[in-house]
């Protein structure tokens, strides 16, 4: 599924010119596949977020049929409920566990003291929230998942935006520095997408009726359609954030012109 020539010429951004093929464009496909085998082996850690690009990448690592899919998914809000009905049905339908790991913004947010009452934030700054990257998720999953050095794949798309496009065609489908990655799926269009989680019969995750796309935000965009659709969810956020009805009643008021 090769992605259109591109119009204007990248300075490849990475040591390893063997991550590019013959017209400097990255890997993709098999020779993608094989590269990564290579570097690290078949087994493979994915950082699933169950929106349709991370779906389309753990379908096309099954249907590769060397790959061993070791998946995790990153908890932006400990224990909602939507969200574990949501990871019950991709373990079900891959027949494999996804760990559950909670998300860096999580950890960020609250070592800002973001929407939280005085009395919490002298106790959350004696905590100190620890500060911890995406790389620093993989080593956690690889440890528990007892591998070494793993690659993650990660379901990220040229043709999703002129910045992904560019930072692709620059660095690679694949990396070893900051952190072992690569994209399976990288040179797939939108209709590519589509068209291979219908062929399989996968379900895309609700997140897309209720918001229309994956979220990880405060925004009022995500956060008035939890309270409405999800009232339960809505108050195990409160307990972690017990002023964010202040970011809708902002929201609702300036928008209402009171």
């Amino acid at each position: 599924m090769p992605i259109d020539k591109p119009t204007k010429t990248y300075a490849i951004q990475n040591d390893r010119l063997d991550f590019f093929d013959a017209d400097g464009l990255p890997l993709a496909g098999r020779a993608l596949y094989d590269k990564a085998i290579a570097e690290a082996g078949s087994t493979v850690l994915l950082s699933f977020s169950a929106g349709k690009d991370s779906i389309a990448a753990w379908l096309a690592l099954r249907d590769d049929g060397r790959f061993s899919v070791v998946p995790y998914y990153l908890d932006w809000i400990p224990g909602l409920s939507w969200v574990d009905d949501m990871i019950a049905y991709y373990e079900d339908y891959f027949g494999c566990h996804i760990y559950r790991m909670p998300h860096p913004y999580l950890y960020e947010q609250l070592d800002r003291c973001a929407f939280q009452p005085p009395h919490r934030v002298a106790k959350i700054n004696a905590w100190n929230p620890p500060r911890f990257t995406f790389a620093d998720v993989d080593n956690l999953v690889a440890r528990a998942a007892g591998l070494s050095s793993p690659f993650v794949a990660i379901g990220m798309r040229a043709a999703d935006n002129l910045e992904r496009r560019r930072m692709i065609l620059q660095q690679g489908s694949l990396g070893i520095k900051r952190r072992r990655y690569f994209y399976p799926v990288w040179d797939w269009k939108i209709q590519d997408v589509i068209d291979c989680i219908m062929r399989h019969k996968v379900k895309i995750s609700p997140e897309y009726a209720i918001w229309g796309r994956t979220p990880v935000s405060f925004n009022y965009d995500y956060m008035a359609p939890l309270r409405d659709n999800y009232p339960d969810d809505w108050e195990r956020l409160r307990q972690w954030f017990p002023l964010i009805d202040l970011q809708c009643y902002r929201y609702e008021v300036l928008n209402n012109g009171n």
